[in-house]
């Protein structure tokens, strides 16, 4: 695997995650999975086997861990660690836009300490 096919991979791994995060997220609301599993466990189960948005988002989440430990072969984790780290901050901006949750000024502040702090982790990283 080249640097460049790395790249990409991780890339992608990232991406995959953000969008497994928030498919399984939607998927189990609209499913009302939790309310499903207090009451019925086994038909909690076969509702999430027959539903195929939610095994999509199974699919890109085990896609993104693939893709991930591929990139991890060719990349030094102190490159890949700080990306990683921006993954939850996303799903939750993702989140506000997507699924309509709330995103409070605290929250957006935290999400911007977390993008500088791993822009700054980046750079000291190149150095």
């Amino acid at each position: 695997m080249t640097r460049q096919f790395a790249l990409l991979a991780l890339a992608f791994a990232c991406i995959s995650m953000i969008c497994s995060q928030l498919l399984i997220k939607a998927r189990f609301t609209v499913l009302d999975i939790a309310g499903q599993l207090a009451a019925d466990p086994l038909g909690a189960a076969w509702t999430v086997l027959r539903d195929v948005p939610l095994l999509v988002g199974f699919a890109l989440l085990v896609t993104g861990a693939a893709l991930w430990y591929s990139a991890m072969t060719r990349l030094p984790l102190g490159f890949m660690m700080p990306l990683a780290a921006m993954i939850m901050p996303m799903v939750v901006v993702g989140a506000a836009l997507f699924l309509g949750e709330p995103l409070s000024a605290q929250k957006a502040a935290a999400i911007a300490v977390i993008t500088a702090g791993t822009i700054w982790l980046g750079l000291l990283h190149q150095t």
